[in-house]
């Protein structure tokens, strides 16, 4: 049986790139005051902080803080009262996101729902 020669040199290979450039990572600053805006809004303008999150889904689908804006998205449906969508959000969330560190949060906002004297 004849062995391949063994190899000399080390191969040569590109630097490895985890994000190509002009993704997620570098858009992340724009990201984040978009949501900041959106979270800004939540006590007293819900529904702007829905339009926001429209709108960070419309621009970043796949973004980093994609996690954070369904949150956001979700607590606003809970402030103005809609039960169905809030829950039916936070179902996708969950299924999207089954490791998240937010479910007990998202959790936790619906139980408003729950309560004996919930204003709907």
């Amino acid at each position: 049986a004849t062995e391949a020669p063994a190899r000399t040199a080390p191969a040569r290979t590109a630097p490895a790139r985890t994000e190509p450039a002009g993704t997620a990572t570098s858009e992340a600053p724009s990201e984040l005051a978009l949501l900041g805006r959106a979270r800004a809004a939540l006590a007293t303008h819900p529904e702007v902080t829905l339009a926001l999150c429209a709108e960070h889904a419309s621009r970043y689908p796949e973004g980093v803080l994609r996690e954070e804006r369904e949150v956001l998205a979700i607590d606003a449906l809970v402030a103005t009262g809609r039960e169905s969508q809030a829950r039916a959000r936070a179902v996708r969330f969950e299924a999207a996101f089954p490791q998240s560190v937010h479910r007990p949060h998202v959790s936790q906002a619906l139980e408003r729902f729950d309560a004996p004297s919930a204003a709907r």
